[in-house]
């Protein structure tokens, strides 16, 4: 994902005014490091702590930098919840943050957060298809 972007921004960026580096999002600072710009799509969720990570994420961010992240969120993949549910099996996704938590951490620290929700919808022929 990191080598789409870069080659897709270096295409209208001046070499000089961006750089790109991939990160662990739970550890994400190396040295005093600051960044206009952090971007986290569908990584987040697999963090021990969302809230530390964001904070980390956060705190690597030169004054006023933007973090964008996408994550899926609670109440996901409820066609594979029915369908364990119905098999009498267990459904193992993972926790996933709830919207209003996510609004309430921003609150709590003072961050501007600006949501949008999607919902998309992915069909398959068949149980071992979907696995």
């Amino acid at each position: 994902m990191l080598d789409k972007c870069q080659a897709r921004i270096s295409e209208t960026a001046s070499s000089n005014s961006v750089s790109f580096a991939l990160r662990d999002a739970e550890r994400p600072a190396e040295g005093d490091e600051q960044h206009a710009l952090i971007v986290a799509a569908f990584a987040l969720q697999w963090t021990e702590n969302l809230r530390a990570s964001l904070d980390a994420l956060s705190n690597g961010l030169v004054k006023d930098g933007k973090l964008f992240f996408s994550l899926p969120a609670s109440g996901s993949f409820p066609e594979w919840k029915s369908l364990c549910l119905r098999a009498g099996v267990a459904f193992t996704a993972n926790d996933l943050p709830r919207i209003a938590d996510l609004r309430n951490f921003a609150a709590e620290r003072g961050y501007k957060l600006s949501l949008y929700e999607e919902s998309i919808k992915v069909g398959h022929r068949s149980l071992h298809d979907f696995l």
